[in-house]
């Protein structure tokens, strides 16, 4: 086994680290005519299909698992990939193989999601394939710099040294992240109370209003008069306003999903005043 893997580490060099490739969902029919149904990933639809047929699959139905958006996968949580990724390490340092500690860290109860993809690597890994290479066909659970942390082991053979210094890094960023979310705790519930007040006035309040200056007969102001237009056609506004709400989200991750957006919103982060430095 240490030879084999001397040879694979060996021949990494030469390699180009592997992109993210997309994931796909397909029906096929084997000889037998029995009906299946999975998921792969490959560089493209046609790659796919050349692979399956190889297998002797017949494909019914093949199309592009939607990931990028956000809302097909849900992503991993830090806390549960940080305790993934230590018992991973033990069980590298004890001297299991990397299939086998696999098939010990897929056994998940408490993070069903992540003991599925894990799953999946372990049947990539089986197959012959490098760990860097079987986890990077899940973005929604290994990131860039774990990707880059595993590589960076396979090379060496020192995976274990490796995914222990990831783990500091990662928890680092898991107790950042809860003070973070104990600092939003409070400004979240005033926002959250805030809108209940709001829709409250909006409507039940305002449209009493709304009759009593209609009796007046008064001339009102140009503020006011558009704040008595929003709430007497609140039930047209307030879809239209969701729905600008949704198409800004969807738009803003389909922005950033790409190298581009990720790239132009550090730029105006940079020019920011004040927060500019601090980022």
């Amino acid at each position: 086994f240490e030879l084999h893997r001397c040879v694979r580490y060996k021949g990494l060099a030469q390699r180009k680290p592997p992109q993210f490739m997309p994931l796909y969902t397909y029906t096929a029919f084997n000889s037998q005519g029995v009906r299946l149904t999975g998921e792969a990933a490959a560089d493209s639809e046609q790659a796919l299909r050349a692979e399956l047929a190889g297998k002797g699959l017949l494909v019914q139905e093949l199309k592009a698992k939607r990931t990028a958006i956000g809302f097909g996968t849900r992503r991993v949580r830090p806390e549960e990939f940080a305790l993934f990724n230590q018992e991973f390490m033990a069980l590298i340092r004890a001297g299991l193989t990397i299939p086998d500690a696999l098939a010990l860290a897929a056994n998940r109860p408490d993070s069903p999601n992540l003991g599925r993809i894990l799953m999946r690597v372990l049947e990539d890994v089986r197959g012959g394939a490098l760990l860097s290479d079987a986890c990077a066909h899940h973005p929604e659970a290994f990131e860039r710099l774990y990707l880059a942390a595993v590589r960076t082991g396979e090379k060496t053979g020192d995976l274990a040294k490796v995914l222990a210094r990831y783990h500091d890094y990662l928890r680092h960023r898991v107790a950042l992240r809860k003070k973070l979310n104990q600092a939003m705790a409070y400004p979240a519930f005033l926002m959250v109370a805030l809108v209940v007040i709001l829709a409250v006035l909006f409507v039940f309040v305002m449209p009493r209003f709304v009759a009593m200056y209609a009796d007046l007969g008064a001339d009102l102001p140009l503020p006011t008069r558009m704040l008595l237009g929003v709430v007497e056609y609140i039930y047209i506004v307030a879809p239209l306003m969701l729905a600008a709400v949704a198409a800004g989200v969807v738009g803003w991750r389909r922005w950033t999903a790409t190298a581009t957006g990720r790239r132009q919103v550090d730029e105006i982060r940079e020019r920011l005043p004040y927060v500019g430095g601090l980022v």
